[in-house]
């Protein structure tokens, strides 16, 4: 190996005159010259200079972005990395370990693109290739968590979002099998790929220096020796140099190729396998969205046309706490309620005055209801948007990825006969930098948005329960408003659930309730302890989760098998039969049947009714 400028000047004084190797023409020489400059060293232009700093800079815009959103989610108390939900399976929280990782890798990046600057008009070291391998790891966790948490959401019905990754891995695959699965995931990429690529750089680095050396020796021959002819050969000892030192080089680049093929088809695997994953899983959470869009919009609309024509919805509010008294004074308020429903009856079958009476049907608790149909029929929406880009942004990186690894182990670039090692290596920094840098910004930049929106999972238990100690002594309380999750994209609809089903909620997280039977109930029971304190004095129960019974917009099973006819046959919301659970309760007649000779109230007595009625609704409890 020639590794000293002096040798080359032994060669050329002739010192070593008897050698029984073959000359070299110079046209050879030259030809070897050409091949040994174009491995030899890292020559970056001034153009592709400027598209690595803008590169740079959108890495630094990307890691300032998910800093923002690392902290802020941090600092709302979100900081768990990995949580087992009910069923036993491993979830992970998007909000934290996708900032985190891709700001370990733009950080990378970033340092790795530093370092090919030092070395350009030299050739590349190994830290900055050891960096750019490094980087492609904390790449990979940062896909592989985001089609993690996308499997986790689908939903075992398209009608139904699961809370936290209970999804359809519960209707088949066991949670030990899928953990499993995901901690070898995690595990086999590194193992299966930085064995290979540190191996690969330590050749590749030795390869890249004695290349640069035998360039510079021959530049050096080249300046000493400038009256050379074409049909001139060179010396007999400075051929056997050349040629050994080529002979120990090539079979080195092969074998640097070669492991550098086999480590782009190991990343073209898991980058399929992930797309393919990542493309199922947000098809399936995109026709769930669809699904919750149309179910919210459908039953907005019934909703309306229920509180037309004066049919509203029943809503009782159970806990455990007053279990003994509603038992007590059941028998007093059931004559109440019940009055009181063959009055809305006669209202909504004879009175005359419209105005009034739309007014009257016009409450707070149905304008929140229909308002918080409107709401969730736009967070679907939104969260459906929001999908779609984020989805579209993802599919982008994984596409440039599968491109560039297909080409890398497929050897489309012809190395190193019709391309060098070092150009590929820059084509590779470049076209991951790109495909990295701008999707990735947007998605950087989304998240960071949604992270400094306000109405964040925990700020939504904050605000509900400080509006539950305010509501309580108001009569207009609002309906039960479910708190919304928020992933980093996204997309991330995790705990999104159709508005409509029977819902567990605890005390201390739910708004207060004030509708129409729960203050007929209340005036009942105060009525009840007045007239007999003995039996109120009663411990309560524990408290336990709270029971909300929902039947606006699917009918239950009492309705539907009622003696008395239904005349309007309004379709369940949901298209799905909500079993009632509370079916010994009272059910709410939504048509009633009169006789031919049945006496109806007087217009004036029922405008006095109505006056009663509202009363009793804005009296506190």
């Amino acid at each position: 190996m020639v590794s000293k400028p002096t040798s080359i000047r032994v060669a050329l004084n002739q010192t070593i005159s008897n050698s029984t190797t073959d000359s070299m023409s110079v046209e050879e020489f030259y030809k070897i010259e050409s091949f040994i400059s174009s491995n030899a060293g890292l020559e970056l232009s001034s153009t592709t200079r400027i598209r690595f700093w803008i590169i740079s800079t959108l890495m630094v815009l990307m890691g300032v972005f998910y800093l923002i959103s690392l902290i802020k989610n941090v600092t709302m108390r979100n900081y768990w990395l990995i949580e087992r939900n009910r069923n036993g399976y491993l979830n992970p929280n998007l909000e934290v370990l996708v900032p985190l990782f891709a700001l370990i890798n733009s950080s990378l990046v970033l340092c790795s693109i530093i370092l090919m600057n030092r070395d350009n008009g030299r050739y590349l070291s190994r830290p900055t290739m050891i960096t750019q391998m490094i980087s492609y790891n904390f790449l990979f966790y940062c896909a592989a968590t985001r089609v993690w948490r996308t499997l986790s959401v689908i939903p075992i019905v398209p009608v139904q979002l699961t809370p936290r990754g209970t999804s359809f891995l519960s209707n088949g695959l066991p949670p030990s099998l899928f953990n499993m699965l995901v901690v070898l995931l995690y595990i086999s990429f590194p193992v299966a790929t930085l064995p290979i690529t540190l191996s690969m750089t330590k050749d590749a680095d030795t390869l890249g220096r004695d290349f640069f050396i035998l360039n510079s020796n021959v530049k050096l021959f080249n300046a000493q020796e400038e009256d050379l002819l074409l049909d001139d050969a060179l010396p007999p000892f400075l051929a056997n140099e050349f040629k050994s030192t080529l002979d120990t080089l090539r079979p080195m680049m092969y074998q640097v190729n070669r492991r550098w093929r086999f480590a782009c088809g190991i990343y073209l695997c898991y980058c399929l396998s992930l797309f393919t994953l990542f493309i199922y899983a947000s098809a399936r959470l995109y026709s769930t969205l669809t699904v919750q869009v149309q179910i919210l919009t459908q039953a907005r609309r019934r909703f309306a046309r229920m509180a037309s024509v004066g049919v509203r919805s029943v809503e009782d509010d159970i806990t455990s706490d007053d279990a003994s008294e509603s038992i007590q004074s059941r028998t007093m308020y059931g004559a109440i309620v019940k009055s009181i429903k063959k009055l809305k009856a006669t209202i909504w079958t004879q009175s005359q005055d419209q105005s009034e009476l739309l007014e009257f049907w016009d409450c707070p608790d149905s304008c929140g209801e229909n308002a918080e149909l409107e709401r969730k029929a736009k967070m679907s929406s939104r969260y459906r948007t929001a999908l779609l880009w984020q989805s579209s942004c993802s599919s982008v990186i994984f596409l440039s990825f599968v491109v560039l690894t297909a080409c890398l182990a497929f050897d489309a670039f012809g190395v190193p006969n019709r391309t060098s090692p070092t150009r590929v290596a820059t084509i590779t920094f470049e076209w991951t930098g790109w495909a990295w840098s701008v999707p990735g910004s947007v998605l950087a930049f989304m998240t960071c948005c949604v992270a400094l929106v306000p109405h964040s999972a925990s700020e939504d238990a904050n605000n509900a329960r400080s509006a539950a100690t305010i509501r309580k002594s108001s009569a207009k309380g609002n309906r039960l408003q479910t708190e919304l999750s928020r992933t980093s994209t996204e997309s991330d609809v995790v705990n999104l659930r159709p508005y409509g089903g029977f819902l567990a909620e605890t005390p201390q997280s739910s708004l207060a309730k004030a509708t129409f039977t729960g203050e007929i109930k209340s005036l009942g029971s105060r009525i009840w302890r007045k007239l007999c304190p003995q039996w109120s004095s009663s411990p309560r129960s524990s408290s336990s989760p709270r029971v909300r019974k929902l039947s606006c917009f699917s009918f239950s099973e009492n309705e539907k098998i009622s003696d008395q006819q239904v005349v309007n046959h309004f379709p369940p919301g949901h298209g799905i039969d909500m079993q009632n659970e509370n079916a010994s309760e009272p059910v709410m007649r939504h048509t009633l049947q009169f006789t031919s000779g049945r006496d109806l109230l007087p217009l004036g007595q029922i405008k006095s009714d109505i006056n009663i009625i509202k009363s009793l609704r804005h009296n506190d409890p």
